[in-house]
């Protein structure tokens, strides 16, 4: 059950809904077919305040799964998710994607 974190510029919606950045990265991270994309869970967050070099928005996508990838794997993972992003036709944004294999500290309860 991968987790797909999406962190944006707040001011972004001002140029594109939050729903399609979520929708972009689900479906970027549903494309490279490395997991059961039925148990893929994307949510978002917005970022308020940010201090870049320059004046660019964000967007970064955080997966966390089970261990068990290869490095291809992850990097086609992120690749994906990176592609669909850019695909928005956003302007002066960083896009960028990171996966991490969740640790043996992780639980979980479905309630």
């Amino acid at each position: 059950m991968p987790d797909c974190i999406v962190e944006y510029s707040s001011r972004l919606t001002t140029k594109i809904s939050a729903e399609k950045i979520v929708q972009a990265a689900h479906q970027g991270a549903i494309n490279s077919e490395i997991f059961d994309s039925s148990k893929l869970k994307t949510r978002a967050a917005p970022i308020a305040h940010q201090i870049l070099r320059d004046d660019r928005d964000v967007i970064h996508v955080t997966i966390r799964f089970m261990p068990g990838r290869t490095d291809e794997q992850k990097k086609h993972l992120s690749d994906s998710i990176v592609t669909e992003l850019c695909n928005l036709g956003l302007t002066n944004v960083a896009v960028s994607a990171d996966v991490y294999d969740l640790g043996p500290g992780y639980a979980i309860k479905l309630l």
